[in-house]
């Protein structure tokens, strides 16, 4: 028999190299301030056409009728919000209940019959050609054509509580 290897000798851990941190404020930002100003303007956009909608009379539900309150209801998009040329149109926004807004986002058939009962069908498909060959609006420009739109219908109060205003 031959005899055992014998084992290499420890020399102990490698030293570790220390990693630089960079300081909180020299840290860049991952989203430039355009694109941050953008989905800003956006969302503030999509909460006045909100509001707009649901304090719109009569307070009912647009699919099943029944009376709704404006906290109880959910604004559905008939046309699909990637089409921003329609995405802040009222006319493409109904007022459903929750259980309705399920429904209406799973059945194609029904969500077109209640757009064609909201607008009648010339104007379903004229709302549809607008949403598909239509130049997109701006946000910015939504949010000034909606801002007038809810000082008109005296919705200053509900604006300013959600801080639209």
């Amino acid at each position: 028999m031959s005899a055992p290897i014998p084992k290499p000798v420890k020399r102990g851990p490698k030293p570790r190299r220390r990693i630089a941190r960079r300081s909180a404020k020299n840290r860049r930002r991952r989203t430039p301030a355009a694109i941050r100003e953008r989905k800003a303007q956006v969302r503030l956009a999509d909460a006045l056409a909100s509001l707009l909608v649901r304090y719109r009379e009569p307070y009912q539900c647009d699919r099943c009728g029944l009376t709704a309150l404006p906290s109880s209801v959910d604004p559905h998009h008939l046309i699909v919000r990637s089409h921003h040329a329609v995405r802040w149109d009222l006319r493409n926004l109904a007022r459903v209940h929750r259980r309705c807004h399920d429904a209406l986002q799973r059945d194609k058939v029904e969500n077109e019959r209640v757009a064609i009962a909201l607008l009648g069908f010339k104007g379903w498909i004229d709302l549809r050609v607008i949403g598909s060959f239509g130049r997109p609006e701006r946000p910015a420009d939504a949010i000034e054509r909606l801002r007038a739109e809810v000082l008109a219908r005296g919705l200053e109060r509900e604006a300013h509580e959600l801080g639209l205003l």
